[in-house]
């Protein structure tokens, strides 16, 4: 049973043990305190300051869809110079009126302490995010496993790029994780509950929903889309409205795909990121796709439908989360299927953790395809950057390089550009990491966490009969 000598050998493994125990907690430590240490010093940005000055205005019982409100809050307090509302080519409000409950804890603050306690908020959700993996996890988790995934989580490139750009992927991760737990536990009102509060984020947790509706779990999935719509209907009521909502979104996303605006999706390549919520973008937006998009978008659409229908057993046949890959799965098919930023690869160590406690469950060696799937897992964790770049290959060095380093340098940073994107479905890494993982679950199953029994007793007298 490799999974389980693996779990002996990090713990008795003499002082080999001790000293990889040594390596990893203090590995773990420095990767937490040096992401602590940035989201101490971060300085408010534009994508915090939205989701602020939203909350603020939505909790005073102002239409956080009406930038005019916006605008008035951020000149009484004299807010950031960098963000100014409105000509940052961003929406006023991006996100569904349940969003601004998330950022209720810091939105009385001012906004020199309130911006960067979005990113606090964001970066504590980490650890809740962390504990409730844990918690979710195999009993034959050791302890070394256990470091190397804090070691993942605080130490990859993408949770440092959302700290930098104040953004909130790890707040919206932890409701979903609490209720994928509680459904474990089968409290299926609670679990919908949570996940009804995480779909504030809907394109980042939508395949969740979608699971639980494909595994026939109506009790959870009803609860999940009654909260979603109970929380919004009654936040917009706040502002009287309810009535103007659809409308209000539908402005905001018409506004932010403008030209030059941050969601313009009219000059997009295919090795540009294409994804399925700029169908949102042409639904709702100014600009229309072009017929290459709308190819790349059905591309896109089928690889993500294809990571849900691979879900095994059929419904009726195993609860949903039973198997680690179904979350690992679902995470993969938000961040392939629809649009993300590389910031929401923070999200990435989830999938890890899937792949990690399928390892501690499933008996004998791992195939290739689980194999494949941990590389590109820290292929994308370590080796892309914010803009695409392969970072050995990033463009920053190539300024220093001279000569035929120099040529050979730009043209692998060129290929990596148009070749391995952070997060979109023309990414070589995502790509082959998806279909890893798909094959990984159409092919093995891992063993159920069933404890063992001992045989029972023979009796000595029937043991001489024999």
């Amino acid at each position: 049973m490799e999974a389980e000598a693996l779990s002996r050998r990090s713990t008795n493994g003499g002082w080999r043990g001790v000293a990889l125990i040594i390596l990893l907690s203090a590995l773990a430590l420095l990767a937490v305190l040096l992401s602590a240490r940035r989201a101490l010093k971060v300085d408010p940005s534009p994508d915090g300051a939205v989701v602020y000055y939203n909350a603020r205005v939505a909790l005073r019982g102002q239409n956080p869809y009406d930038g005019q409100n916006e605008t008035d809050d951020w000149k009484a307090g004299g807010g950031p110079a960098k963000f100014l509302p409105g000509h940052d080519n961003l929406p006023f409000c991006a996100y569904p009126p349940s969003f601004m409950l998330l950022i209720a804890p810091v939105a009385a603050l001012p906004w020199q302490t309130g911006i960067r306690a979005v990113v606090w908020l964001n970066y504590l959700a980490g650890f809740g995010c962390l504990f409730f993996l844990l918690k979710l996890a195999n009993r034959r988790w050791s302890p070394a496993a256990i470091l190397l995934l804090v070691v993942f989580f605080f130490a990859n490139r993408h949770i440092r790029s959302e700290i930098y750009v104040n953004q909130t992927t790890l707040l919206i991760c932890l409701p979903m994780l609490a209720g994928i737990y509680a459904f474990t536990r089968k409290r299926d009102l609670l679990a919908g509950a949570l996940i009804g509060l995480s779909l504030a984020k809907f394109t980042l947790t939508l395949p969740v929903l979608a699971l639980l509706v494909y595994r026939r779990e109506w009790r959870a999935a009803s609860a999940a889309l009654i909260t979603f719509v109970v929380l919004n209907a009654g936040m917009a009521m706040t502002w009287g409205g309810l009535r103007q909502l659809p409308a209000d979104y539908r402005s905001a996303v018409s506004k932010s795909t403008l030209p030059g605006a941050a969601n313009d999706v009219s000059t997009l390549k295919y090795t540009d990121m294409i994804s399925a919520n700029h169908l949102v973008f042409a639904l709702f937006g100014e600009e229309r796709r072009s017929p290459a998009g709308k190819a790349a978008l059905v591309l896109v659409a089928a690889c993500g439908l294809l990571a849900l229908c691979a879900l095994r057993p059929r419904p009726g046949q195993e609860r949903a989360f039973e198997n680690p890959l179904d979350i690992s799965i679902a995470m993969l098919a938000s961040l392939s299927l629809f649009y993300h930023r590389s910031y929401d690869l923070a999200a990435l160590p989830i999938v890890l953790w899937g792949l990690m406690d399928y390892r501690f469950r499933r008996k004998g060696p791992m195939p290739a395809a689980w194999k494949i799937a941990v590389g590109a897992v820290v292929v994308l964790g370590f080796c892309v950057s914010r803009d695409g770049s392969l970072s050995p290959f990033d463009s920053n060095g190539v300024g220093r390089a001279h000569g035929l380093i120099s040529l050979v340098l730009t043209i692998l940073d060129g290929v990596a550009r148009h070749t391995i994107g952070a997060h979109n479905f023309n990414s070589v890494p995502m790509l082959v990491l998806l279909l890893s993982v798909i094959w990984l679950q159409l092919t093995t199953r891992p063993k159920r966490d069933v404890p063992e029994v001992e045989p029972p007793a023979v009796p000595a007298g029937a043991a001489q009969a024999t």
